[in-house]
């Protein structure tokens, strides 16, 4: 006899039910008895905050248990080195500067029981739900554009002191792997701010600048970060805004990573992804840490005079984020362009913009600083003088002269012979004309 096949439906939709209904009424069963014997036996800490999250996960993935764990998750993390948190990590010289996302496994979501310091901890890994009346949807990380979790940790007796010992453990250790780096975090999939890797802490004196420019601007920025009291005490929000403009080629955004490195800060790149609009670029820029750079960069192609919106993002919403009534202080934003004139002067008007500083063409003097560090020892000044001479300011972009010099590592004397190639490349080492051309018409322009 032919069966119906809606009567096997039928089954599988019942049994699934009765698992799901199972499940939540286990889960409710035991949060009752864990909430009653905590009140006498136990000792608890719950784990929300994004940050905190992000020390215990890379704890976990280091831990000794996560090897024996029979359920796991897989994750992406920025961790350097794999080590026992208690162990001291040397980051070895030869790393490359930006470090690979690694393929981790931490103990997922359930229950898990682990030893540290002699007492056994209970860790409870659960997702969490939307802020909006719980109706399930799964709360986005504007720390990491991820899809978080909480985590409660659980100890037996009445001192919470493994507790906190525990907590400062993993923020030790998340630090510990992070010395020496900055953070560089950009927008994620999801809208939220995803750490995109570490990168090594780099000399500001390696960036050729045109002379002034680097110490004008690292006083200007010490300053405002000496006076946040100053500043509260006058009602003036503590913030601090930068245009970086001037030919492509020539320093805006490796001396903003080199602001960063040189105060210890965070960069927080802004990607105009299709998904981001008004509100969650708002939300955005009031969820990047205090102390920290925004960038945006070539903001002449997002929002020039022409363009009043990107994906989902309009003028206003820039400008409201910017400076609007929400804007959280504490921030430094640095936007680059090749061409000021291209913006709209509401966009960089006092208040939005503090400074505006020119990044031209290469001078004889970055010329001269840059070759004679390239080879160091091999040259001297007089090599310095000869491969100098011919040369004007403004032939050629700082870009250009590195992409030369790479040809003939170790090899100054070719580098003096083969010196008139320099002046027809463009920024990205090609040989053409066009892209010096527009930059020189357009500083003509200006």
């Amino acid at each position: 006899m032919n069966r119906d096949p809606r009567d096997g439906f039928l089954a599988t939709f019942v049994k699934r039910s009765l698992e799901t209904f199972a499940s939540s009424i286990s889960w409710r069963v035991f949060d009752t008895l864990k909430e009653a014997a905590s009140r006498n036996v136990f000792t608890s800490v719950e784990i929300t905050d994004e940050e905190i999250n992000s020390w215990l996960i890379r704890w976990l993935a280091a831990h000794e248990y996560t090897e024996t764990c029979t359920k796991l998750q897989a994750r992406l993390l920025d961790i350097d080195r794999i080590n026992h948190p208690s162990e001291d990590i040397d980051v070895p010289a030869e790393d490359s500067e930006w470090e690979d996302q690694r393929l981790v496994f931490t103990p997922g979501h359930g229950n898990h029981f682990l030893k540290y310091d002699g007492v056994w901890l209970w860790f409870r890994k659960s997702k969490r739900d939307g802020e909006n009346g719980g109706d399930g949807n799964v709360f986005i990380s504007y720390y990491d554009g991820s899809r978080t979790e909480n985590i409660e940790i659980i100890v037996f007796g009445k001192s919470a002191d493994p507790l906190r010992k525990l907590v400062k453990e993993a923020k030790a250790y998340y630090y510990r792997n992070r010395a020496g780096k900055i953070g560089i975090w950009k927008t994620g999939q999801y809208g939220g701010w995803n750490e995109a890797g570490l990168q090594k802490v780099r000399d500001i004196d390696s960036i050729y600048l045109q002379e002034n420019i680097a110490a004008n601007i690292i006083e200007d920025i010490e300053r405002f970060l000496s006076r946040e009291q100053w500043y509260e005490d006058r009602g003036i929000p503590w913030r601090r805004g930068y245009l970086f403009y001037g030919p492509p080629g020539n320093g805006k955004t490796s001396f903003t990573k080199g602001l960063a490195s040189h105060f210890g800060m965070n960069l927080y790149v802004m990607n105009f992804a299709s998904t981001l609009d008004d509100n969650k670029l708002v939300d955005l820029f009031n969820n990047v840490r205090r102390g920290s750079i925004i960038l945006i960069e070539d903001i002449d192609k997002l929002f020039g005079k022409e363009q009043s919106k990107v994906a989902g993002v309009k003028y206003s919403g820039l400008t409201n984020a910017i400076d609007g009534v929400e804007s959280n202080d504490g921030r430094i934003l640095v936007m680059t362009t090749n061409y000021e004139n291209r913006l709209e002067s509401s966009l960089i008007r006092p208040g939005r913009i503090d400074l505006r500083q020119l990044f031209d063409m290469a001078n004889r003097s970055q010329i001269h600083r840059m070759f004679r560090r390239f080879y160091g020892d091999l040259v001297d000044d007089k090599t310095a003088a000869e491969f100098l001479n011919g040369f004007e300011d403004g032939d050629f972009s700082m870009a250009a002269l590195q992409s030369y010099l790479l040809r003939f590592i170790d090899e100054p004397e070719k580098a003096i012979e083969s010196k008139e190639d320099i002046k027809s490349m463009d920024v990205n080492g090609e040989n053409s004309e066009s892209g010096k051309e527009e930059s020189n018409e357009e500083r003509e322009v200006k």
